[in-house]
């Protein structure tokens, strides 16, 4: 016969045992199977057991290898805090107001030469570290008239 033309053929099946028969067996095979059961059982308390051992074997090589951590160093104390830097506009507003006060500013006085006065002095505060960057004449003029800090009344 050709491969295409073989049959399939279904393999006998046996009948079910009856039940009786069927836990005869069933118990027939369970009393083989103890004493292998019994076996694993005691084979996996055994080898935890060792287990166990090595572990605490391993943590005292462990602490011989690595000696113990070095006491933590107390944290150093701040020193005194910087001077904050303030920004370009809120520290024209409040040289204005100070400058005011010292009547370095008075009315009537033009926009260009406060404007000079200012900007030598925010240098002299980029230079001192109590202002993050310092403007020019021209956009320190500029900064007045819009923020209407000129003209000074």
């Amino acid at each position: 016969m050709a491969k295409a033309e073989k049959k399939h053929t279904r393999r006998a099946t046996k009948p079910p045992l009856p039940d009786e028969q069927q836990e005869a067996k069933a118990k027939a095979t369970a009393e083989r199977l103890r004493p292998f059961a019994k076996q694993l059982l005691e084979d996996y308390e055994r080898t935890a057991a060792e287990a166990s051992e090595v572990e605490k074997e391993r943590e005292a090589v462990n602490r011989m290898i690595k000696p113990p951590p070095a006491p933590a160093a107390p944290a150093p104390t701040p020193a005194a805090p910087a001077p904050t830097q303030l920004a370009p506009l809120k520290w024209l507003y409040e040289e204005v107001e100070l400058l005011k006060a010292q009547g370095v500013i008075y009315a009537g006085i033009g926009k260009h030469k406060l404007a000079r006065e200012l900007e030598e002095r925010m240098q002299a505060a980029k230079r001192a570290g109590r202002v993050d960057k310092s403007w020019s004449v021209g956009h320190m003029a500029n900064e007045l008239s819009e923020r209407g800090l000129w003209p000074v009344d």
